[in-house]
């Protein structure tokens, strides 16, 4: 229970601090993600798919390219972590996310 509970709750710590950024708040969903993606015992299994399903549930809600936008324009972070993405996150694909995210804050 413990090995189940732990992320979850460090992930609930960092996203309700008053100053957590929406960069943080991506990568923190892809870590638990990755997580539960990776427990492969059985017995764990009805756990796992909840949990992927409910990250699922909420980041389909979510508005993705504000926080897509917000990993890559920090200064740390950039497209680092979606290596492996590269086809997805060409230059262009980011300048038309930058450009739809600039008209629609600033119309």
């Amino acid at each position: 229970m413990k090995r189940h509970l732990e992320p979850l709750a460090i992930a609930a710590t960092t996203m309700q601090e008053g100053a957590c950024r929406l960069d943080q708040v991506l990568i923190t969903f892809g870590t638990l993600y990755q997580f539960f993606s990776q427990l492969s015992d059985p017995i764990e299994q009805p756990i796992c798919e909840a949990v992927l399903r409910s990250i699922e549930t909420r980041w389909s809600k979510a508005d993705q390219d504000v926080f897509i936008a917000a990993v890559i324009l920090n200064p740390f972070l950039k497209l680092s972590p979606f290596r492996g993405l590269s086809s997805i996150f060409s230059q262009m694909a980011i300048n038309d996310l930058i450009s739809r995210l600039w008209a629609r804050f600033y119309p």
